[in-house]
């Protein structure tokens, strides 16, 4: 589209069009005769009175209040204005303003003060509303009085305005204020100085101006409007009544400017939440020249009795179907609100007939949330115009918003079923709330031009015609008509032009009508008929071709597509969307052979070499052609034998399904309660239950300290002893692998649950199975009941306590230190209790720990040499904090003792690393003990810290 530029001006009235400066644009006061061209009867009411002064005329009869040239005011706002007459044969005249007491809205109709009409009249240099003051009198004639109040004297004065609001180099305006309390409109009228009718044959205004401004001076445009303006242009001079063209075709210095042309709101009366809202077009017809024209708007055309084709076409005559107003700049959109913009889809598809018929169709399926008007060019020779005899129109009028589908059945002008492949150019366009713009008497147009200004972009719109009832067999030399006659397909303006050498030609005296659309949607298809279809379906079919068929249900993968391949040239010819029931459908396809492949991506046509393509976690299980039994021979997402001839093809069917594994591992042990020291055997049973093939299969075995491995069994797959893995690799549907492990249970302080957990990269569609676990609960039958064993940290050794509840035979102790839990150190000896039910206290002292993590525990030795030995504990020697953390392992309470514990940070780690709340029982400088009943069993870390280091200790909960 053409974006267009509006031309600020400061005032309303001819300095709008330019008039004088740029172009030639008169108001015409018509002559006071009911038969003359230039008379009332066909110029219209437009600035004349009301009445006549005559008793019974037809003049009162026929005047129609809607011709009136209004101006719309709120309270408290101000109208300055001032005419210009062309001709001192109009003597001494009035201008004189009126409103309709009764009547507020924008078209008030009120003929005699009983109904309401009243007089605005002068007093003490203002306009005020007296009813029966003195009425203004004031001669308007030309004369050389440049500052004469009331009148521009020039076309630049009228361009700039009224001087009362400060626009220097302006005309001294009348002005009159609403002082109704209430916004209303006011018309003008010119008379005599009787009142009564300006018999004088009829005159211009040449200069003139209607400016409203708020009280603080603020000029508010888009007040001034008619719905059937009076216009006149290509005189030579302003008291000149003749018609000059200068040349045909050419813009001479008497044609309108650029700039002439009005405004129309139209009225959207299909919005529920708004009212007068609006959509707002512009109309101009730059270097048209036409003498007496008139200016009008509708929703129709030149009449409104036939049907919409009837109504919109060309007349010769002149037409009285005003509707909407004409206003000469964008209208106030504080009273003409913008509307919302309707919406619409429109497309076109083509198909095979039902049979018995044979051939194609056309199918245009429309969806529209407003009234509009569907026109269709059946383009037979593609030059994108309507040629009688070879195309087709197809034309329709939707009175309420809906869903639509319209059919053109295949059929030429000529009635000849039009083949398949032949070339073909379809347009389709919908028109929301049409704006007809009829000219009376347009001699020549240089082309119209249709802007829309809002809602939406300002642009240009395409516009359109139909004069095929307008004969051109008077046109002389010079002479043209509107080419081509007929265009209801749009094209961008200007346009619609003619052409004369006088008061004459193709326009005279008749009504040219130019329409657009309020809202507008085109929809263009070029190209070769094709009409055959090739439709299908997709399932999620789970069992494959199990059953030797293909379906299923409608598959939730989205997005797919259905791509169809023309095997001619392996390129992409035509792509289709999979719905969410699974069907498509290619359109439009010609005869020849094809393949279809299923892809996710939405490939463009022409792309060559396609493949198919699903996402990783789903899989093709066959295609056929067909609803039967059966499938075209390999799995892989491309259906071959694709093969139109004059035929469309159903039921070409793809299977797909996801991926889906049903990984299994389970893991026993053969005896749960060992004795420490005893070998058992742990077995790993892994599995896939699903339907797909499982890839990349891996079982973590998690042996944890308490056993010691020695040795494994695999009946698939390899098994790392070190790394803890059993890696199976690919895992077949159905198939069941197991793993033996031998462990010896070892007397420690770690856990004996062993976890297992199986993985893969193949979507799995339960994970509630993929984990087991055995325990065991080792035993060992202790001549010593241990109560407690404990360890604290001083500055220069690390004092060991334990206390038994009961011994049998203990012959003595041997105090073992650890690094690592591994290497044991013996560090001292101390004699046992032999044999006692006596609670018993021990301690030891070990003089020379490593600096840092010390493990201790207990080797018990009784009389008979054998050994058992205590729970292991830790403690951390740092001679510089003094730390000591005990018992460990604990129960339920941890005692931290260290220098200056105000000056440390302490965090207490689980086993994820994550920071736990720590609950304080007791505080002082160098000792803090925390309740940690409510922890489970597990491993822990206790970690102080200052600005200067971070110290760990490894703490286990029983």
């Amino acid at each position: 589209m053409i974006s267009t530029v509006n031309y600020p001006v400061l005032s309303e009235g001819s300095g709008t069009w330019g008039h004088g400066i740029n172009g030639q644009a008169m108001l015409w006061h018509a002559a006071y005769s009911s038969t003359s061209v230039s008379g009332y009867a066909t110029r219209g009411f437009f600035l004349l009175p009301t009445n006549d002064g005559l008793t019974g005329t037809t003049y009162e009869a026929n005047y129609n209040p809607e011709h009136r040239l209004f101006v719309y005011v709120k309270a408290g706002e101000t109208v300055y204005w001032g005419f210009r007459a062309g001709t001192t044969a109009v003597g001494q005249w009035r201008v004189r303003w009126f409103f309709d007491a009764d009547d507020t809205s924008f078209y008030p109709n009120a003929k005699t003060a009983a109904e309401g009409m009243t007089v605005v009249s002068f007093s003490n240099g203002m306009y005020s509303y007296d009813v029966g003051g003195n009425t203004y009198k004031q001669f308007y004639a030309q004369g050389v009085t440049e500052n004469y109040q009331g009148r521009p004297f020039s076309a630049l004065q009228a361009q700039i305005g009224p001087a009362q609001l400060g626009n220097t180099g302006g005309y001294t305006a009348h002005y009159f204020t609403n002082t109704t309390g209430v916004d209303r409109a006011f018309w003008v009228e010119f008379t005599n100085t009787s009142d009564d009718y300006i018999n004088i044959g009829g005159f211009h205004i040449d200069f003139w101006d209607i400016t409203v401004a708020n009280a603080s001076g603020i000029v508010q445009n888009g007040r001034v409007y008619s719905k059937f303006w009076s216009i006149s242009n290509s005189r030579t001079a302003p008291d000149v009544t003749s018609l000059t063209i200068t040349a045909p075709g050419v813009a001479d210095a008497f044609a309108f400017g650029p700039d002439f042309g009005f405004y129309i709101p139209v009225d959207n009366t299909f919005t529920l939440d708004m009212n007068d809202d609006y959509f707002v077009k512009r109309i101009r017809v730059p270097g048209g020249s036409g003498g007496w024209t008139n200016f009008f708007a509708n929703q129709d055309g030149p009449i409104n009795t036939g049907d919409y084709q009837q109504n919109r076409r060309s007349m010769a005559g002149t037409s009285s179907n005003i509707q909407y107003p004409l206003f000469l700049n964008d209208p106030d959109p504080t009273i003409w609100k913008t509307t919302t913009p309707p919406t619409a889809s429109l497309s076109i598809d083509y198909r095979e007939k039902t049979a018995p018929e044979t051939g194609g169709e056309a199918v245009v399926d429309l969806s529209i949330s407003m009234p509009g008007v569907v026109d269709i060019l059946v383009d037979l020779n593609d030059n994108e115009v309507f040629d009688e005899g070879i195309d087709i129109i197809l034309s329709y009028n939707f009175e309420d918003p809906g869903t639509f589908q319209i059919i053109w059945d295949g059929v030429d002008a000529s009635g000849n079923e039009l083949p398949l492949g032949a070339d073909i150019n379809f347009i389709a366009s919908v028109i929301f709330f049409p704006v007809h713009f009829p000219i009376y008497d347009f001699e020549q147009s240089l082309g119209i031009r249709i802007t829309n200004i809002r809602p939406g972009e300002v642009e240009d719109n395409l516009i359109y015609w139909d004069d095929s009832q307008l004969s051109t067999a008077e046109l002389t030399t010079g002479q043209t008509a509107s080419d081509p006659r007929v265009n209801v397909t749009g094209v961008l303006g200007p346009d619609h032009s003619w052409h004369a050498t006088g008061d004459n030609g193709f326009a005279n005296n008749r009504t040219l009508n130019t329409w657009a659309a309020s809202y507008y949607t085109e929809v263009k298809e070029r190209g070769n008929f094709f009409f055959l279809t090739i439709t299908g379906n997709v399932f999620t079919d789970l069992n494959a071709l199990e059953d030797n068929q293909v379906g299923g249900t409608p598959p939730t993968l989205s997005p797919l597509y259905a791509t169809l391949v023309n095997t001619s040239n392996n390129t992409v010819s035509r792509v289709a969307r999979v719905g969410s029931n699974g069907f498509y459908g290619l359109r439009k396809i010609g005869n020849g052979n094809y393949i279809i492949t299923l892809t996710t991506d939405s490939l463009a046509v022409g792309t060559a070499n396609p493949e198919p393509k699903l996402p990783s976690d789903w899989e093709n299980t066959g295609e056929n052609l067909g609803t039967g039994n059966g499938h075209d021979g390999i799995v892989n997402g491309t259906l071959s034998g694709v093969n139109l001839n004059g035929t469309s093809i159903f039921d070409a069917n793809f299977g797909i399904r996801p991926i889906i594994t049903d990984l299994w591992v389970t893991k026993v042990v053969n005896n749960e309660e060992p004795e420490y020291g005893t070998e058992v055997i742990f077995t790993i049973v892994a599995s896939n239950n699903g339907y797909s093939v499982a890839q990349n299969v891996q079982v973590l075995e998690s042996m944890p300290s308490g056993y010691l491995y020695l040795r494994h069994t695999v009946t698939g797959g390899t098994y790392d002893p070190d790394a803890k893995i059993w890696d199976i690799g690919t895992l077949e549907v159905g198939t069941t692998l197991t793993l033996t492990l031998t462990a010896r249970v070892e007397e420690a302080h770690g856990d004996y649950i062993n976890h297992v957990m199986i993985t893969g990269t193949t979507p799995d569609s339960n994970l509630s199975n993929n984990t087991d676990d055995a325990e065991t609960t080792p035993f060992r039958i202790l001549p010593v009941t241990w109560l407690d064993f404990s360890a604290n940290a001083n500055e220069e050794q690390i004092i060991l306590r334990w206390t038994t509840a009961r011994e049998k035979g203990n012959k003595y102790f041997v105090l073992q230190r650890s690094r690592d839990e591994k290497s044991w150190i013996n560090v001292n000896q101390i004699s046992g209790s032999g044999t006692t039910e006596q609670i018993a206290q021990y301690q030891s002292i070990d003089s020379r720990p490593f600096l840092g993590s010390n493990f201790y525990r207990l080797a018990q030795v009784n009389d008979q040499g054998e050994v058992s030995h205590s729970k292991v504990i830790g403690v951390n020697f740092d001679p510089e904090l003094g730390l000591s953390v005990y018992p460990n392992p604990f129960v339920n309470q941890v005692t931290v003792e260290a220098k200056n514990m105000e000056e440390l940070k302490l965090d207490l780690i689980d086993g994820e690393g994550m920071n736990l709340s720590l609950s304080i029982l007791e505080r002082s400088e160098n000792h803090l003990k925390l309740d940690l009943q409510k922890l489970p069993e597990g491993m822990y870390l206790i970690r102080l810290s200052n600005a200067r280091k971070v110290w760990t200790k490894k703490l286990i909960k029983r």
